[in-house]
């Protein structure tokens, strides 16, 4: 259950990384951090990881997900160098829905969200925040 919420987590950040036209970033590889924290956990759960970006803005008209996905983006906004957006993503045993924002300084970014998950008439909540800085160019 814990290793299924976190990938539901960083599925929720990582299309942001392939969209363009909107907030700068700087293209090149970035360590990302992430720390989600639930009720049934006594602590963060926090994951650092790597990735290359090969766009140079992030965009909330091109807000998407892979294409198993059925999560809908609504309520997006782009002020400075902050994009808010909310989510709603139905499942097989019922419904998510959060609140994002995301703000980036060209080589670096923070964000955070909390999302409530029905599933079987249980609901359950997380916050999250993630953080990131360019750490060099991507490998080729």
């Amino acid at each position: 259950m814990k290793k299924t919420l976190l990938i539901l987590a960083v599925s929720m950040i990582a299309p942001l990384t392939a969209l363009a036209d909107g907030v700068a970033i700087e293209p090149g590889k970035w360590e990302m951090t992430m720390s989600m924290q639930m009720p049934m956990f006594p602590a963060p759960q926090e994951r650092t990881y790597s990735e290359c970006v090969e766009e140079t803005e992030l965009n909330p008209e091109d807000f998407q997900m892979e294409d198993d996905q059925t999560c809908v983006f609504g309520d997006v906004e782009l002020e400075g160098d902050t994009i808010s957006w909310s989510m709603e993503c139905p499942n097989d045993m019922g419904v998510s829905r959060g609140q994002w924002s995301f703000t980036s300084a060209g080589d670096s970014m923070h964000g955070e969200g909390s999302m409530t998950t029905e599933m079987a008439g249980q609901s359950m909540e997380f916050n999250m925040t993630w953080k990131g800085h360019r750490i060099g160019d991507c490998d080729e």
